[in-house]
């Protein structure tokens, strides 16, 4: 019964691109409420408020990450170059990886703030001690944000690109 719909996508790769895209904006919007409404009802039976407001940072992250990994199975039948391929997962894990390190500093202050306000004088983590501990947080962040992103990248695949578009440009 499907075959006439799917025999008309086949000839026409970008309308199933953008077919693919639309179901992915919305099933990401979709988990992202169910995951979000879930997790809300579990931080409301706890004491503690901070809970509540990583809740509230998470939406964002968990959204574009379900929506671009859609966006990287819509690309699949353009039938783009291995380069142009490899450009876009690249891409993609950039962002994603920007996205997640965002998360997780905003997060790590959300934590420490908690942790500092509630310490005791003995305690490691005070008011005082608060902003060496964000550093060294976001210090590691950034170590881990580093060695993803330079295995994820390819920067052989870009420069490629753009010495073909340089040679491309010389030749017009």
């Amino acid at each position: 019964k499907l075959d006439p719909v799917l025999g008309f996508f086949s000839d026409y790769p970008f309308a199933i691109f953008i077919v693919v895209v639309s179901i992915s904006f919305i099933l990401a919007k979709v988990a992202t409420s169910i995951l979000t409404s879930l997790i809300a009802q579990l931080t409301s039976r706890t004491k503690i408020h901070w809970d509540d407001q990583i809740n509230r940072l998470l939406p964002q992250p968990v959204f574009w990450t379900l929506f671009l990994l859609g966006l990287l199975m819509a690309v699949i039948p353009l039938k783009l170059s291995v380069t142009s391929d490899s450009i876009t997962q690249s891409l993609v894990a950039t962002i994603l990886i920007i996205l997640w390190s965002s998360f997780f500093l905003r997060m790590i202050v959300i934590v420490l703030r908690a942790i500092s306000i509630n310490g005791k004088q003995q305690s490691l983590i005070r008011p005082q001690t608060k902003p060496l501990f964000q550093n060294l947080a976001y210090i590691f962040v950034f170590i881990i944000d580093r060695k993803s992103t330079r295995l994820n990248s390819s920067h052989t695949d870009i420069s490629y690109a753009v010495f073909c578009l340089k040679k491309k440009k010389k030749n017009t």
